[in-house]
């Protein structure tokens, strides 16, 4: 672009988006290195990315052709930059580029139509705007990359730039197939909006976007799923099966029972997600229909969605509006600008610098909520676990290590196991011969979800215990967190349930908790497992009564009167929780609490809390 900053306020924003882009870096990166992606995108999307780079076009993580989940085209034409810069946050990075460019170029057009202050204030708001914010502090989804092109888009489109206008158009129609339809409305516009050369400024926008969408939903893409033996042609019909069960269906209904539509439209959660867009702008935006007009699709994509992450700013589906919510603020301003008193104009600008930044306060506790997880006192065991995995052996985890195991060709989420698909498929999920290892967290949140919240618990905690039975045995544990080998028998397992005591119960002196579980006894254990900041312990249980709570244990760790470490637990794990204890149960299991990295020598107290009840374990010197 020849808008290159010349002039002072060009240079503050240039400056600004660049000091917001190291910030996003910095922040991010931490969250990366703190095993802070805690969902599945980044980690399908980095490891669509390495196979890419080795020539194939299947992920595991999807358990399918990746072409088959979304039309995002968009991989092949990033793929000489991961060549280059292969690892996962080279994702994250684009996201953040995409971003703040998108931000410079809402100033740069801004400044075209309000003075350069107003047009930089409507930059800062962007970069602030909580929706932005949450599309950036979570996962990576090609989506994301959107946000500067749909603004270089939109400015090429008003600065009559043609050329540079077609290329961008290319390149946004390959990221997903959502955006095709946005194309194709930016020529539905030009057909209103243009003066000069209205034919190539709306015909070609609208038959590259019918083209592409058409190529991608109605051929590519149930190609390939069919190819992978799945005979849905898209997986993504049935989030709008209230309005037909079939393409056809929903079209008619869309043309020919209007109703329908908007008794969906104005359901409470679409309204609540249109005021979390429009009100911290005073609704301004709302003045410029023929912009919002641009992102209809979306909107609809959105609104008639049964997904309820599409009815919320805490995920990315919202920074593919954003774009066009500010444009619409600054077509807006430029009115009352031009029509009213410059004083009512600054007064209004006031008004939204205001009432976003109330509203960003208002979201401050979700913001602060998702950064502060980033801290963990695991991260070093983690990360020394994942090094443990040798780079080519095939892997099964929990969510937030997939990210940085997925640059393998064999990575699996161990989430699949409980849920019995093989990723994105729907089909029945399978161990792969290739997988060795498995790295799991039984207090990740999607695990307990699964077995303690979901529609049919036992299931999902069954499928649990039958994955590990002598199959897997133990290389590395810190708290809660453990590395299996898979081997031909599991000789040593986390945990063993028995008909018959483990020891003499002369050797124990029991203690009843809540009536219906006897603590026995607690080992400092002298396991293989060889690592110099856990402590190793065994606990013995048994079960008085059949239980169906989940009971919680705290280990504490003192110095004196001084506490020093303590952890809460849940007995059992979440494999073999208390609540699944029948009646005359004897359980013994294995847990490796994690100490400081530098404990300061000295004797040691081992304390644990039951139901309120304190019992000494052991006194431990440290040299």
């Amino acid at each position: 672009m020849r808008d290159a900053p010349r002039y002072p306020m060009d240079r503050v924003a240039f400056g600004l988006c660049a000091l917001v882009f190291l910030f996003w870096v910095g922040l991010l990166s931490f969250k990366y290195y703190s095993f802070g992606y805690y969902d599945w995108d980044l980690a399908m999307y980095a490891q669509v990315m390495w196979n890419l780079k080795h020539g194939s076009l299947y992920s595991s993580l999807m358990g399918m052709n990746f072409l088959g989940n979304h039309a995002e085209y968009v991989a092949f034409l990033l793929l000489p930059i991961y060549l280059i810069f292969s690892h996962p946050l080279t994702l994250v990075v684009l996201k953040i580029l995409s971003h703040t460019v998108g931000a410079f170029v809402l100033y740069l057009w801004a400044k075209k139509n309000i003075p350069a202050a107003g047009a930089l204030t409507i930059m800062i708001l962007f970069l602030s705007f909580p929706a932005n914010i949450f599309a950036l502090l979570y996962e990576f989804h090609f989506e994301s990359l959107n946000v500067g092109l749909l603004f270089l888009l939109f400015y090429f489109f008003q600065t009559q730039k043609f050329f540079p206008f077609c290329l961008t158009m290319i390149v946004t129609s390959l990221i997903k197939e959502n955006m095709p339809p946005v194309i194709a409305a930016f020529g539905i516009y030009a057909l209103f909006s243009k003066r000069r050369n209205k034919g190539r400024w709306s015909l070609v926008p609208i038959v590259w976007g019918a083209f592409i969408f058409c190529v991608a939903m109605l051929w590519i893409t149930p190609l390939v799923r069919n190819s992978d033996g799945i005979h849905s042609a898209n997986q993504y019909v049935g989030l709008y099966s209230s309005l037909g069960g079939t393409p056809i269906e929903i079209i008619k209904t869309f043309f020919f029972h209007p109703g329908k539509i908007f008794s969906v439209i104005l359901q409470s959660s679409n309204i609540h997600y249109l005021t979390e867009l429009f009100e911290p702008l005073l609704f301004l935006p709302c003045l410029s229909p023929h912009i919002l007009f641009l992102a209809l699709p979306i909107f609809l994509q959105h609104l008639l969605s049964s997904a309820p992450t599409n009815h919320t700013i805490f995920y990315h589906y919202a920074a593919t509006l954003t774009p066009f919510v500010f444009l619409a603020a600054v077509q807006s301003l430029k009115f009352i600008y031009t029509k009213f008193k410059p004083l009512f104009y600054y007064i209004l600008l006031s008004m939204l610098v205001l009432t976003c930044a109330l509203n960003l306060r208002l979201s401050r506790e979700n913001i602060l909520s998702r950064i502060s997880f980033f801290e963990n006192r695991l991260t070093l065991p983690h990360w020394q676990m994942v090094q443990k995995i040798p780079k080519d052996a095939g892997v099964i985890a929990s969510l937030s290590f997939l990210a940085e195991l997925s640059q393998r060709k064999h990575v699996y989420s161990f989430l699949d196991v409980l849920r019995n698909t093989n990723g994105l498929s729907g089909q029945p999920f399978q161990l792969a011969p290739h997988v060795s290892y498995a790295l799991i967290d039984f207090e990740d949140g999607w695990i307990k979800d699964e077995i303690f919240r979901s529609g049919n618990p036992k299931v999902a905690l069954n499928r649990m215990q039958e994955f590990f039975k002598d199959r897997w045995s133990l290389e590395d544990a810190a708290d809660d967190t453990i590395l299996f080998k898979r081997e031909e028998k599991n000789e040593d397992p986390l945990i063993e349930r028995s008909s018959e005591p483990f020891f003499p119960l002369s050797e124990s002196k029991s203690i009843l908790i809540d009536d219906k579980i006897l603590f026995l006894k607690c080992e400092i254990a002298q396991h293989r497992l060889k690592r110099s900041n856990v402590l190793p312990l065994t606990f013995y249980w048994k079960a008085k009564r059949s239980l169906n709570e989940n009971y919680f244990m705290t280990i504490i760790l003192k110095e004196k009167n001084r506490t020093i470490i303590s952890k809460t637990r849940r007995i059992g794990y979440t494999i073999f929780p208390t609540s699944v204890w029948r009646e005359g149960d004897y359980i013994k299991e294995h847990y490796w609490l994690l100490l400081p990295e530098k404990l300061p020598p000295g004797k040691y107290s081992l304390e644990i809390n039951l139901w309120n009840k304190i019992l000494k374990i052991a006194e431990i010197s440290v040299r």
